[in-house]
């Protein structure tokens, strides 16, 4: 409905004037909106109204009345509505020689010159049987809505046949009943006013019967793009003529109602009035819409389209879709499965013993795969160098080359040291894991992994260990990015491995700038000896004296890699799915438009959990790596991202109207909640962006994966959720 018109002529569907004649007549433009306009309004009244649809079908009639919010299907099944489908019902008097045995309304088509008494004979038994009631439900006073009467005189009905018909209806309708009249004439373009058997003559008459005239007509000074035509509204006084009064306004339309226009995007405002001099001659700007205004037209016109496209062609939107979520969810496959990730338990270095194979005495906070000696000890020495004095004209390779060089120096130090006490004489060759070969899928890095000798990793394998093939690389970055993957990598690479550190650390750049270069010489034991390892600490601090020197050996780290994912750690995670799926089906039992309760409760699942596996691995892919649990992060996505599917869905299906298409209702449903999302999305991402701002570790690793969920989720809710239970 048009608030704007509403108050113009000061009525509201709970406060209208009853016994009115209202005449709405086009010339050089189309006034249907008006006629669509007084059907919802009267049927939000609770009228009963009588609908002579003459020149449309009641397919059309119910799409645009479902933009403004009423359904024709409903209020005719309710008894609210009698139409009368005038194209359907000519049909069959023209097709069939005897009477069809539904209504005679259009038997005047058989002999036009014998007047409209069998349609007045229609309209007078439908809203008298409305007053009369007949132990059904109770309506308010009867309206007469006629589309449009001027089309009978093209089938031969003569001007005061239609005059008559009016009169009657008008007796009958707004004195005897306390009803009310709309009527639209409407006047060709090529007729003169001195025309006395045309649509003219008709209009003529029927304005001295109406109380209230709305005339659409186009601009005098031709077309413009703000200004769509202006509506003189005219009312008329039943005694004296002096109390005719006459107003002007400007409208702008933002919808078509030709039958041509059905897959346009629909708008909640349709039309825009606006006060004009009676003169028409000043053409005034209808008033600007807010900010707010045009973002929410331009959003719902947009989410229409786009509707309209994923719904014309499903099946391609849905592979692309199910092509994104594998490709997204690629870098999975090299992160352990939730559960399964790596445990860490911390212990004092101080008389640390190799735990036993039988728990013994208080085990305490002690995990149950604490036991037995550890598969391999690793030490790491952690080297930060840097060129001092600095030289700005130094290229990239100078800025690491010295930095990088002092590896071999270290290196040959911890081979060769050498712990002797009264117990023996203890090395790094006696202590260290022993390796053989080579696995097959690292047989092309043969020359960088050790391989047949003691497992000792540092960035001085790149050159074999050798201090020669080190000074004589004339490019150190290209040895070193040589075994990098091409494009983006998820996992950790061969640098990350050698330089003991993640590569953005490293301090290793193409930029000639002062740095710290950050890299280790990790050492892998297979038994643990205090005494050469503090022995060898002491000797490396003897050779390196610093004051930034950090010897932190207070704990020890256990790491505990899981073989299968335990049925505790997956209790809650799949009990969350249990409860989402038996939500959405019981939510959705009481909506009889869909199809499959089942099929959209496991679409809205399976919706969910490809958002979460996409928000995890594209936060893998940019470097992101996740520390929390899976089953303790997963839950809570789920209520973030998950449940809006949920009520989106279910307010599109049940605001659809069923008698159209189903890419109409798709499209109509989403662009009905195109503003609730986007306001939601970004209410949801300012109370992340707020968490985020905490500084809590934890709080901000899951705002970061709670933001690249919801984008996940709003791009399958806009490829598949919206339109797959449809179909």
């Amino acid at each position: 409905m048009f608030a704007e018109l509403n108050s113009i002529l000061n009525t509201s569907p709970d406060s209208f004037k009853q016994g009115e004649f209202i005449l709405v007549s086009d010339r050089h433009t189309d006034a249907s909106f008006l006629i669509h306009h007084f059907l919802s309004f009267y049927l939000r009244a609770g009228c009963k109204v009588c609908f002579l649809g003459l020149v449309q079908s009641f397919s059309h009639y119910s799409a645009i009345s479902q933009r403004l919010g009423v359904s024709l299907t409903q209020a005719r099944e309710k008894g609210q509505l009698v139409f009368l489908e005038g194209l359907k019902e000519s049909l069959g008097v023209l097709l069939q020689r005897e009477a069809s045995k539904g209504t005679r309304a259009v038997d005047f088509l058989r002999d036009p010159s014998s007047g409209l008494r069998s349609l007045y004979d229609f309209v007078r038994d439908n809203v008298r049987g409305a007053v009369g009631g007949g132990g059904g439900e109770e309506w308010g006073p009867p309206v007469l809505l006629v589309d449009d009467l001027s089309v009978v005189l093209s089938l031969g009905v003569s001007v005061g046949a239609a005059l008559d018909f009016s009169h009657y209806c008008r007796a009958t309708v707004c004195s005897e009943l306390q009803g009310s009249m709309v009527m639209l004439v409407r006047c060709e373009a090529e007729e003169e006013e001195s025309d006395d058997d045309g649509s003219e003559r008709l209009l003529r008459g029927l304005t001295h019967q109406c109380s209230l005239t709305l005339q659409v007509q186009g601009l005098p000074t031709g077309y413009c793009r703000d200004i769509h035509g202006q509506v003189e509204v005219c009312w008329r006084g039943q005694c004296d003529r002096q109390q005719t009064q006459k107003k002007l306004f400007q409208y702008k339309t933002r919808e078509s109602y030709s039958a041509r226009s059905l897959d346009a995007p629909r708008h909640t405002v349709l039309a825009r009035l606006r006060t004009a001099p009676p003169d028409g001659r000043q053409l005034t700007p209808p008033p600007r819409m807010t900010v707010r205004e045009r973002l929410r037209e331009k959003i719902s016109a947009a989410f229409y389209r786009h509707g309209l496209l994923c719904a014309s062609y499903p099946v391609p939107i849905i592979l692309f879709t199910s092509a994104s979520i594998l490709a997204c969810c690629y870098p999975l496959l090299r992160l352990p499965l939730p559960g399964t990730g790596p445990v860490e338990f911390t212990t004092r270095v101080r008389d640390y013993t190799v735990p036993s194979h039988e728990p013994q005495g208080d085990l305490g906070e002690r995990p149950d795969w604490y036991q037995g000696p550890p598969v391999a000890y690793i030490q790491q020495v952690l080297v930060k160098a840097a060129v001092s004095p600095w030289d700005s004209t130094l290229v990239p390779v100078d800025v690491f080359r010295s930095p990088l060089g002092r590896v071999f120096s270290l290196l040959e130090e911890i081979r060769n040291h050498v712990h002797n006490d009264g117990s023996g004489v203890r090395s790094l060759e006696a202590l260290c894991l022993q390796v053989t070969d080579l696995l097959p899928g690292l047989r092309r890095m043969q020359t960088v992994l050790p391989e047949h000798g003691c497992l000792l990793v540092s960035p001085g394998n790149y050159w074999q260990n050798q201090r020669e093939l080190f000074d004589s690389d004339p490019d150190l970055l290209k040895t070193v990015h040589q075994h990098e993957p091409k494009g983006l990598h998820t996992s950790a690479t061969l640098r990350d491995l050698l330089f003991g550190v993640p590569g953005k650390h490293t301090g290793v750049s193409l930029y000639s700038r002062k740095k710290v270069v950050t890299y280790t010489i990790t050492m892998v034991l297979g038994s643990y000896d205090t005494r050469f390892l503090s022995s060898l600490r002491a000797r490396l601090r003897q050779l390196h004296p610093s004051v930034n020197c950090s010897l932190r050996d207070d704990h020890m780290v256990h790491v505990h890699f899981k073989e299968e994912i335990g049925v505790a750690e997956l209790i809650p995670l799949v009990t969350t799915y249990i409860i989402l799926f038996a939500y959405i089906y019981f939510s959705t039992r009481k909506i009889d438009m869909v199809k499959s309760k089942w099929g959209l409760a496991l679409a809205a699942v399976v919706t969910v959990l490809s958002s979460l596996l996409m928000s995890v691995g594209l936060c893998t892919l940019f470097g992101l790596t996740p520390t929390l649990n899976g089953g303790e992060i997963f839950p809570y996505l789920v209520v973030v991202i998950g449940l809006e599917n949920v009520l989106v869905l279910t307010k599109s299906v049940v605001s659809t109207p069923v008698d159209l298409e189903v890419k109409l209702r798709i499209a109509q449903g989403l662009s009905n909640e195109s503003w609730s999302i986007m306001k939601n999305m970004a209410t949801e991402l300012c109370i992340i962006l707020i968490g985020y701002f905490t500084l809590v570790p934890a709080i901000q690793e899951f705002c970061l994966f709670a933001v690249v969920g919801l984008v996940s989720d709003f791009f399958l809710q806009m490829c598949f959720l919206h339109h797959s239970p449809f179909h």
